[in-house]
């Protein structure tokens, strides 16, 4: 397989922020994995680059370096493959993550079904998605949710999970669910006495409110809370599996 890394810059049309940074503009590769004309597609974004090595210099290097293994492996089992590049690339997630995608993607292209089909998977059904809204003023976090109408969800970014003020300045525009997510932000004594106000907003999932070596608080947290608790940052790799297991609901994949 030959491998093709197309640069890219998105210019947010609002300036993404969360607890943790601001990104007026988010570079990315798109990750071409060629063979036999036929062509899958991945996404390497340059977000976190600390915490994932995932800086797009970075990026470009690590594609370079796994090039002559792509080029005498077939797509014929992706997961074979993705055996291989873990191999060879153990701490560059987000290219490993853009890699395994396209290979998966040549080989459904190859055979000529879905995804899905190619996995023999069910088909997928009732798929929903969410509308995340960085942290902002809370006049401009609600004129962001009136720019986008109609999602079945919206992700709000927090700085502080008892600053309830922006859910119910956005609960006054959608009935929406709201997802919130505190990017490794919050503190388990501010979390704790409000989960039955973000409960009574809408809420439907909590992501990451902790820092991600926070074991023992995510895990009371879970014990104590009605809403799911979603890990994030918590998650880089199989290794992180098993704590995660225990202390979350689920993991953003």
């Amino acid at each position: 397989m030959r491998v093709t890394a197309h640069e890219i810059s998105l210019t947010q049309r609002h300036v993404w922020r969360s607890a943790r940074e601001a990104i007026p503009v988010q570079r990315a590769l798109v990750v071409e994995v060629e063979q036999d004309g036929v062509t899958g597609f991945g996404e390497a974004s340059a977000f976190m680059t600390a915490h994932y090595n995932s800086g797009v210099d970075q990026l470009h290097a690590d594609l370079r370096r796994i090039a002559p293994l792509l080029a005498d492996l077939g797509p014929d089992d992706p997961f074979a493959v993705w055996r291989r590049l873990f191999a060879a690339l153990p701490d560059s997630p987000f290219v490993l993550a853009a890699l395994d995608t396209a290979v998966h993607d040549l080989r459904a292209r190859l055979l000529g079904v879905p995804l899905w089909r190619a996995l023999a998977l069910d088909s997928p059904q009732e798929l929903r998605s969410s509308f995340s809204i960085g942290l902002d003023e809370t006049e401009m976090m609600v004129h962001k949710l009136c720019e986008r109408p109609g999602w079945a969800a919206y992700k709000v970014k927090l700085a502080d999970p008892g600053d309830l003020t922006v859910l119910e300045e956005l609960r006054r525009h959608t009935s929406a669910p709201f997802y919130v997510d505190g990017n490794c932000g919050w503190t388990l004594s501010r979390l704790l006495p409000v989960l039955p106000a973000l409960q009574d907003l809408g809420v439907q999932l909590i992501e990451q409110p902790f820092p991600r070596s926070a074991w023992w608080d995510t895990r009371t947290l879970k014990q104590h809370s009605p809403i799911p608790v979603i890990a994030d940052e918590s998650i880089t790799s199989m290794q992180d599996f098993a704590a995660c297991a225990e202390a979350f609901d689920g993991i953003n994949v």
